[in-house]
């Protein structure tokens, strides 16, 4: 029986030895309990303990019956053994202390020690000599062999170090102050230094890896002894084997750290998609109570229709009331004769533009009815969160050939994830899910290129303008709707006061801004569909320009594109609005008086686009420039040069987003000025059109692919 108990104790300590001696509880199990390898030291000892002559008498298991109460107690706290985060709460339990706790994990079996690979020195049995020495100078290995050290060699090389400590700790409750490691070393003794000047601050300002430097060049010059000598020689050698069991012990433990990196990446990866996939979740069940709204809203009308029709049916059981009720008086037919005669005159005197009364009124209507629908403005109860956990440069994915042509313009989304493109030989604007990469909607209507959009961040609004010279806008819940169905789109709403392309549109709350070829701007009302105000743009330095780009870049994508329009780019804050144009110039306006109070020159090329927050405006050119303008004095504060002209920017607080005619989109960083670029492999072709918001960046290519990155 004793030796049956000394074989499960083997057994069990070697168990708890193998479970310790690793970080990763679960892949230890795997790879070394559970090994079929003949030298597996867990699977010898089990073996021999289960094999043994006697093992399986029946008194053998009489008194392993009577070990099962205190087993019982154990098995509550067994079941969270791998939920443990220190080693310690491996072992804590009813039955065992601190003692126990402290044996088990500090115990080694003699079959892991036998497992340490040996060196000479261990086979020399300099420890039981009492020797220092960790490595012999007949030890060397060549320099391309990694040398392997014992635990011994590890635990000898640490000792210096731990000292070091302790004495750091007493000088530092002495002196009773908070000065640095670097400032305590040099009082640490007056022990001669190999070297002075950067090597000296290097030692002293790195703890782990200093060493005892007993030796000084010039005492060693003057020793004139041959065993002084030779000690000295065995002192250096035993603190370089030190250092390099260190260096070992350091590089381990990098080893071990990117392991852990990685898997922490693995892990954050695994995470990411696990918030993405939520947040389609609730993107959908957003859906489900928007459209449970809008049924609800049907069914109380359903209803009031069915209570009226009730109502007319129980009048006609009741012929004598229903006569009663319908018999006009004297006065109402007299009331009635009025109406009649005023609506004939109104119809005659508006006779020839009848057919353009009615259409507008339609449309006068269908906005009024857009806007009072309380399920076409936008509300999210949880936001989307997702992009804050992606690494800068990362391309989530691509959506190709999303038109047969070079993309003109697009925009989209984050909160609800839609996309709105655009391309250059199709009169279609299509509307897709990008996180799915598919096409939810069409919007068909204008008969030429559409050169601009805008997705209302307030309203399911889309505005397009077209060179066929009208601005359409779209509910984006119909063209959905319509599209599932397989029907064709409408428009809500077509502007058509331009008599030229419209080259830029900007949405600012009510009021709609549009640019034309034709040298004006218009500001709209939406809610009623009406011009309210027109800015004349036809200076005389627009029609004297000739662009230079125009003349040496003949073949280039951007003429399809961008075809220098004279109104490049526009935005408007409230009362103020800025114009990009033809001419290089930028044109702050007042639209209170219709007059421009400020113009920032500096562009030797037209204006493509720009944009302005609160102190700055900034803008691209086709002279390859991005220029940045402090809005306070009125100062140019930075120029960004690239090789080809810019068709398209994009900024937030933090990065400017540049697409340039070039294969790659730039980023400019805001806070540090550095520049870099979102290298795409897989594409050769170029890219024409940005849009960035909330880190995500949408990128229109020349093929005309959609790219869709996190800055």
């Amino acid at each position: 029986m004793t030796d049956q108990i000394s074989h499960l104790g083997k057994t069990l300590s070697t168990a708890a030895s193998v479970l310790i001696g690793s970080q990763d509880i679960e892949k230890n199990v795997e790879n070394n309990l559970l090994s079929n390898s003949p030298r597996n030291p867990y699977r010898k000892t089990l073996q021999e303990s289960l094999t043994a002559a006697d093992f399986m008498n029946h008194e053998t298991f009489d008194k392993l019956r009577k070990t099962r109460a205190i087993a019982s107690t154990l098995s509550e706290d067994s079941k969270g053994l791998y939920s443990q985060k220190s080693r310690e709460k491996y072992f804590t339990n009813k039955v065992s202390d601190k003692k126990t706790t402290f044996k088990v994990l500090s115990h080694l079996s003699d079959d892991l020690l036998k497992d340490l690979p040996e060196t000479a020195e261990s086979k020399s049995n300099t420890r039981d000599q009492g020797e220092t020495r960790l490595l012999k100078e007949s030890d060397s290995t060549d320099a391309s062999q990694e040398r392997i050290f014992s635990l011994y060699q590890g635990f000898e090389a640490s000792i210096p170090v731990i000292n070091r400590s302790v004495e750091k700790e007493h000088l530092l409750l002495e002196q009773n102050n908070q000065e640095s490691a670097a400032q305590i070393l040099p009082q640490m003794g007056n022990k001669p230094r190999i070297r002075s000047g950067p090597w000296e601050d290097l030692l002293e300002s790195k703890e782990d890896t200093y060493i005892s430097l007993d030796f000084n060049p010039e005492r060693i010059s003057n020793i004139k002894s041959k065993k002084e000598l030779e000690r000295i020689n065995e002192l250096a050698n035993n603190n370089l084997v030190m250092l390099d069991i260190r260096k070992k012990l350091s590089a381990d433990e990098i080893d071990e750290i990117k392991k852990q990196i990685q898997d922490l990446q693995l892990k954050q990866n695994l995470l990411v998609k696990k918030i993405a996939a939520i947040e389609e979740n609730e993107l959908f069940l957003e859906d489900i109570i928007r459209l449970i709204g809008h049924r609800s809203a049907d069914f109380s009308n359903d209803t009031q229709i069915e209570f009226d029709q009730a109502k007319s049916l129980s009048g006609l059981n009741n012929p004598e009331s229903m006569i009663d009720a319908t018999r006009p008086t004297a006065l109402e037919r007299k009331n009635s004769i009025d109406i009649v005669e005023t609506s004939l005159n109104e119809i005659r005197t508006s006779f020839d533009g009848s057919k353009q009364s009615i259409e507008g009124k339609d449309n006068h209507n269908a906005l009024n009815g857009f806007f009072e629908d309380a399920s076409n403005k936008k509300s999210r109860k949880a936001q989307p969160t997702v992009q804050k956990y992606y690494n800068s440069g990362k391309k989530l994915s691509t959506i190709p050939k999303a038109h047969d042509d070079a993309i003109t313009c697009l925009d989209f989304d984050p909160h609800f994830s839609t996309l709105c493109t655009a391309g250059y030989m199709d009169h279609i604007v299509k509307l897709w899910d990008y996180t799915k990469k598919r096409q939810i909607g069409a919007m068909e209507g204008h008969v030429a290129t559409i050169s601009c959009m805008q997705v209302d961040k307030n309203y399911n609004m889309v505005a397009t303008g077209s060179k066929d010279a009208t601005v359409k806008l779209w509910n984006a819940n119909d063209v959905i709707g319509r599209y599932e169905e397989g029907n064709n789109s409408e428009a809500l709403h077509t502007l058509d006061a331009h008599l030229d392309e419209v080259s830029s549109l900007y949405i600012d709350g009510a009021n709609l801004m549009t640019a034309s070829q034709d040298k004006t701007i218009r500001r709209w009302d939406l809610y009623s569909g009406k011009c309210i105000q027109v800015f004349d743009v036809n200076f005389p330095s627009l029609s004297a320009y000739k662009s230079s780009f125009m003349k040496s870049n003949e073949d280039s994508m951007i003429l399809k594109t961008v075809n220098t329009p004279i109104i490049g780019s526009i935005q408007s804050f409230d009362a103020a609005l800025a114009t990009g144009t033809k001419d290089g110039l930028i044109r702050l306006w007042d639209m209170r008086t219709g007059e421009v109070v400020r113009v920032l020159e500096g562009h030797m090329d037209a204006i493509t686009s720009l944009k302005f927050d609160a102190t700055t405006i900034i803008s691209g050119s086709l002279d390859g420039t991005m220029r940045l303008w402090d809005l306070r004095s009125n100062n140019l504060t930075d120029i960004i040069s690239y090789e080809k002209p810019i068709s398209s920017l994009d900024f937030d607080a933090k990065h400017i987003v540049v697409a340039s005619n070039e294969h790659n989109t730039h980023i400019y960083d805001r806070n540090d000025g550095n520049k870099w670029d979102l290298q795409d492999e897989e594409q050769d072709t170029t890219s024409l059109f940005v849009k960035y918001k909330e880190r995500y960046t949408m990128e229109g290519r020349s093929n005309g692919d959609i790219g869709i990155w996190i800055v």
